[in-house]
């Protein structure tokens, strides 16, 4: 159980939180030193974050059981008003006051608190976190909020953040399992790449050899036939020394060929590739 009253105001902070805000990431500093003072002053900053508000089954139905496959989370975007009316209805109850007399001659009287907690400052950030201080103010023995003193309320708490630590281990490990299966395939993935790289080299390096051997033997035979072809751009007749033969196999002379810019005038195929 909390021993101190800057203990029990953090476990109350804490309920509030969780429970009325229902976020989980926050942060609560203490700037009083002397921790036995009768005035805490204190520091909060409640972040902008998702939300855990469900779960989705096999069967696509929202519950809280057994069956969970899926998380379903909002996004919580601190709002300055929301908060101080959740803060206030919170705490407010639990104040200590009493009422002077003013002293004026029509009577009358005024509220002097004794104990109580005020947000004496509360902004939102450009991250659209909210922040401020707390101010606690202590009297004697009062305690001016809620202190839980079931220990089974916390036992509560415990068991549900509990099962929520082993969801998130689970979900852990089947990540890290994907991981572990993803970098397998990765490494699988790779070998046959190296494969298949070697594979087209090899391949490329025939293809280029049987082109090469195909013009050559089309320039043996046109050398050795009496028969020769025109140009198909210059109409000119190509003789055995001014043949240039693509890799598409057509028939051009020397002069124009650098001309066409390494595509065949006849069939528009690249000479290269």
């Amino acid at each position: 159980m909390a021993k101190t009253r800057d203990d029990k105001f953090k476990l109350a902070f804490d309920s509030f939180v969780k429970d009325v805000v229902g976020v989980h990431e926050y942060t609560l500093e203490n700037l009083t030193k002397r921790k036995a003072a009768s005035t805490h002053i204190y520091n909060f900053k409640i972040f902008k974050q998702n939300v855990e508000i469900g779960f989705i089954d096999r069967t696509g139905v929202n519950q809280t059981g057994d069956g969970i496959t899926e998380t379903i989370n909002e996004e919580y975007i601190p709002d300055r008003n929301v908060f101080e009316r959740q803060f206030n209805a919170t705490f407010d109850p639990y104040r200590s006051s009493v009422e002077i007399p003013t002293g004026h001659a029509n009577g009358g009287k005024y509220a002097y608190e004794k104990s109580g907690v005020s947000i004496i400052n509360c902004e939102i950030s450009d991250e659209e976190d909210i922040y401020g201080k707390i101010y606690v103010l202590y009297h004697k023995q009062h305690i001016p909020y809620n202190v839980t003193n079931n220990d089974s309320e916390y036992e509560k708490k415990y068991i549900s953040l509990l099962s929520k630590f082993n969801r998130n281990q689970t979900m852990l490990n089947n990540a890290l399992h994907d991981i572990d299966d993803m970098q397998d395939d990765l490494l699988y993935n790779e070998r046959q790449l190296r494969l298949a790289k070697k594979v087209l080299y090899r391949e490329t390096n025939n293809n280029k050899l049987s082109e090469s051997n195909l013009i050559n033997k089309l320039h043996q035979v046109y050398a050795n036939t009496s028969v020769k072809e025109d140009c198909p751009v210059c109409y000119e007749t190509i003789e055995n020394d001014m043949l240039v033969i693509p890799r598409c196999s057509h028939y051009i002379c020397n002069v124009c060929h650098p001309l066409c810019g390494g595509i065949c005038p006849i069939c528009r195929v690249r000479d290269e590739v």
